[in-house]
């Protein structure tokens, strides 16, 4: 058997590369709040001018559980073109990969620790040792299936937890405008750590902390104000949150689009060419019909569930509802991105995003690189103080830049620079780095 060798990354389908690309936009216009906001404000109904409520409601509707399924629908499709890559040369692919996932899971949680705690690697490289497993043990069909069940169960299972949320009339809650002027209107007596600490002694086992305003007073002093310390303890608390979030029902999520996304490969949408990729074009435009069916007028009562129905109901509709129309959604995207690239329509549009696409780990690390540096204490510490049309105008403002960047780098290099270290960290030997080299 010859040892493996990375592909070469002219090796590529243009259309999930644009669509890679284009889920950068979406997921940053959704991590933004994340970086930019107190963790119990993210949920609170929109305040302020009809524009930022016009703004936050675009992103809930288009963008919030649509593109990390997107991304995950693509890293499962990703799995079967780099095994069917690998194993045409004769190289061994499950060790290959393994040591592949090991490096994204330690990308991931440095990424945590050091800058964000919202990280999706991490996740990603566990369930991806899952669906190795699965890929390797089951045909387009078994994946499938399995696929579906995992996002149905997904779907329940994230419905019921919602259901220990009490709810609140749409009157009665407060907007993030609120919530944020009365957190910053406190004025702590001591460090950010050490009144979280003073909450958790006094707090009853009913309470929210993270919906607390001295809780979102401490979140806001640790990460505006530092130092480094205090604003790492709070990250690592706050990771520890979201990853527990993830895995009961977010994981499930994830790997069902995995899932899904192998099986969509290995049916042969993706195809350029070849028997196949007739009855793929089929399914791609079906896919963009269920998009504009299904998923967006879901995605929209979705976000009005709360105030449209309200009570436990409408906490319950508005989970299952974004788990299971959002992936219809991300899957039209998907599938329309990649008819685009096929139609030669738009073409610059199309190579820009793509460009954006095969850069996608250093681009998404970069965006957390500078959203916290704008927010956090050690860049422009406006933690707190950026309303919903600044976040999305720096979140638009950013993504251009990286579109340029991209194509601009990829005129001269191989890979991004993330990139080029996973791929040296997983096949053991550094990589040639330069065009021409």
């Amino acid at each position: 058997m010859t040892a493996a060798a990375p592909r070469s990354p002219g090796d590529r389908l243009t259309g999930i590369d644009a669509a890679r690309g284009f889920a950068l936009l979406g997921i940053f216009l959704v991590n933004i709040d994340f970086m930019a906001l107190p963790l119990g404000v993210i949920t609170a109904p929109a305040g302020g001018s009809v524009a930022e409520v016009v703004a936050r409601s675009f992103v809930a509707i288009f963008c919030e559980g649509k593109f990390y399924p997107l991304f995950s629908l693509l890293f499962g499709a990703g799995l079967v073109l780099q095994m069917r890559s690998v194993e045409r040369r004769g190289g061994r692919f499950v060790p290959l990969y393994l040591r592949r996932l090991a490096v994204l899971a330690a990308i991931g949680l440095t990424h945590a620790l050091l800058l964000w705690y919202g990280d999706i690697l991490l996740m990603y490289a566990a369930v991806g040792v899952v669906v190795l497993a699965a890929v390797r043990l089951l045909g387009a069909r078994g994946l499938a299936i399995a696929g579906v069940a995992a996002w149905l169960l997904a779907g329940l299972l994230l419905g019921g937890l919602s259901m220990f949320e009490p709810p609140v009339p749409a009157e009665e809650r407060a907007s993030r405008d609120e919530l944020l002027a009365e957190a910053l209107a406190i004025e702590l007596d001591e460090s950010p750590l050490r009144s979280l600490v003073t909450m958790v002694e006094q707090a009853s086992s009913q309470s929210t902390l993270v919906d607390e305003p001295q809780w979102m007073a401490a979140e806001i002093a640790a990460y505006r104000d530092g130092p480094y310390l205090q604003a790492l303890g709070f990250r690592a608390m706050s990771f520890g949150f979201v990853f527990l979030v993830y895995l009961f029902g977010g994981a499930l999520d994830i790997l069902a689009m995995f899932l899904l996304g192998a099986a969509l490969c290995r049916w042969g949408l993706f195809d350029a060419g070849g028997e196949n990729a007739a009855r793929g074009e089929k399914w791609l435009l079906r896919l963009v019909g269920l998009a504009m069916l299904v998923g967006l007028p879901g995605s929209a009562f979705s976000h009005l569930a709360p105030d449209v129905v309200g009570g436990y109901l409408g906490n319950l509709l508005q989970e299952m509802l974004r788990v299971y129309c959002g992936p219809f959604l991300s899957a039209g995207m998907l599938a329309g991105l990649v008819l685009l690239a096929r139609s030669g329509l738009a073409r610059a549009l199309v190579d820009a995003l793509a460009a954006a696409g095969r850069m996608a780990l250093s681009n998404y690390l970069l965006q957390t690189l500078i959203g916290t540096f704008v927010t956090y204490h050690w860049g422009l510490g406006m933690f707190g103080r950026l309303g919903a049309l600044d976040r999305i105008w720096l979140v638009v403002g950013v993504f251009v830049a990286q579109v340029l960047l991209s194509q601009w780098w990829l005129q001269r290099f191989r890979f991004g620079p993330m990139e080029w270290l996973w791929r040296s960290a997983t096949y053991w030997r550094r990589q040639p780095m330069r065009r021409g080299a």
